[in-house]
């Protein structure tokens, strides 16, 4: 047969205005990705355009589409091919199969935008050192899915994309044998990723909402980060974890410039940096990395200053800031404020993880934020997870004397089954930790919990930006999609 059903997708990647990407598995047995779109009310199909299968990369594979119009909807149709090229005649002998998917292009930048986001969807344990099997109905780590797929076109907002921030996969786990296993072998990989991106409602909502996706700490193993390769960890896992990375997480998104030539990369993973940009109406949003590039002090290192981010990447940050729309949305997947409380659960985001390990770029990009801010009228907004809670919480303080406010929109876990962060595990009201030679300017800094408390069940957020940025409305639903906080408060 030359159509053949997916084994995973289709998925919408990076959209623009004028284009869309669609990503899918088609598995060892099929050639290519086939896809054929028309506009919502049109009676005509475009002619099937079809993308290679990609061994190495798991035998995936992405189209784009380009040339369309702005805030129009698009009817869309996903198959496998078995063989390429073929004949129009041979293609209408096997037909299509019924199943049609929608997107919609992003408007222009006039337009509102409202989208989803959200982090860390833990598959759980059926017993010690068993990993869940996908299972078709009911899994806990799809429930937030599935009340994002009942509510997607009924919320006063629709959302035009979706940011998953981290913790796609769990590759550390079972998590019960050990909280540090580091999987190595491509099946290690590929039996976390075709669980979790297989599951039903995720991909409802990934067939039709544009996705876009950075790791967080638990993709490779538990709290990776480009500081702890080769001395801690095996060169090896970081090699194949960041080839399953590619190959589901980025290949379809705005870091790839040209999907059509990813069959040149023939032995993956492909070289940093993998930071991103794109942007819908008002909003541009920056897609930070802040594992790969990690460097932190150590013995054999004691000079080094302690940085998340390498100098290039906060170079193509702070060129981002000063030019485009007046939104600018940072994701840090973990996030960058509130510090983490000493001697609180648990203790090991304190040692590893956050923002608090490096105060002195810390300093440096809320100089730049505070900057673009004063200097150039933006409005900046930071978006994270990580954490297993969701919250807003607000920085502020004064910069050479004027006052300043930034918020941080944090939502994690879409599935977390084991406890976490609390209020208290943070520390609020208390300041910010800046490194001294950094910290120039700063003073009277403040975090608040405007939602007065967070949400430690299971959760995802949503944001609404007005066209010109001075209204912006941030909601947490539960993970059954009933609303939980709101900022501004609802009355």
């Amino acid at each position: 047969m030359l159509v053949q059903p997916l084994l995973i997708g289709p998925l919408v990647g990076a959209t623009t205005s004028h284009s869309f990407r669609i990503w899918a598995r088609v598995g060892p047995s099929a050639a290519a990705l086939g896809v054929r779109i028309k506009r919502v009310g049109s009676d005509h199909w475009t002619k099937a355009d079809w993308a290679p299968s990609l061994p190495q990369y798991d035998y995936t594979a992405v189209l784009q589409f380009s040339n369309l119009r702005p805030g129009t909807r698009y009817l869309y149709q996903a198959v496998a091919f078995s063989v390429v090229p073929f004949s129009e005649r041979s293609l209408l002998e096997n037909g299509w199969p019924d199943a049609q998917f929608a997107v919609s292009t992003f408007p222009l930048d006039t337009m509102p935008v409202s989208f989803l986001m959200g982090s860390c969807r833990h598959h759980g344990c059926t017993r010690v050192g068993t990993v869940d099997p996908v299972q078709p109905q009911g899994h806990a780590s799809d429930t937030a899915f599935g009340s994002i797929e009942a509510n997607l076109r009924s919320r006063e907002h629709a959302p035009q994309f979706l940011l998953l921030m981290g913790n796609q996969v769990y590759a550390d786990m079972p998590f019960f044998v050990s909280p540090q296993l580091t999987p190595v072998r491509a099946d290690q990989f590929a039996r976390h990723y075709h669980n979790s991106f297989a599951q039903p409602h995720f991909q409802t909502v990934t067939s039709q909402l544009p996705t876009f996706m950075m790791f967080g700490n638990h993709e490779l193993t538990s709290g990776w980060g480009g500081h702890r390769y080769p001395v801690k960890l095996p060169q090896a896992n970081l090699e194949m974890g960041l080839r399953f990375f590619e190959a589901y997480q980025t290949n379809h998104s705005p870091r790839v410039e040209h999907v059509a030539r990813l069959p040149e990369i023939t032995n993956p993973p492909h070289d940093p940096p993998y930071d991103y940009q794109f942007s819908c109406g008002p909003c541009d949003v920056f897609v930070m990395d802040v594992r790969t590039e990690r460097k932190y002090k150590s013995d054999k290192h004691p000079d080094f200053r302690n940085m998340m981010i390498s100098p290039q990447q906060l170079r193509r940050l702070e060129q981002w800031l000063n030019t485009g729309g007046p939104v600018k949305c940072v994701v840090s997947p973990v996030p960058m404020w509130p510090d983490h409380r000493k001697g609180s659960w648990p203790p090991s985001y304190t040692a590893n993880d956050l923002w608090t390990q490096c105060p002195g770029q810390r300093a440096m990009l809320l100089k730049r934020f505070v900057r673009a801010q004063r200097d150039h009228g933006k409005k900046i907004v930071i978006l994270s997870g990580a954490v297993h809670c969701s919250f807003l919480a607000r920085l502020d303080g004064r910069f050479e004397g004027e006052p300043f406010s930034i918020d941080n929109f944090v939502t994690s876990a879409f599935n977390w089954p084991f406890f976490g962060l609390t209020h208290g595990s943070f520390m609020w009201e208390d300041g910010l930790s800046l490194a001294t030679e950094d910290a120039v300017g700063f003073d009277r800094l403040s975090v608040t919990c405007v939602t007065d408390t967070v949400v430690t069940k299971n959760s995802y957020g949503q944001v609404h930006i007005e066209r010109d940025g001075d209204e912006i409305h941030f909601q947490i639903y539960n993970a059954k999609g009933a609303m939980v906080k709101s900022w501004p408060p609802v009355i």
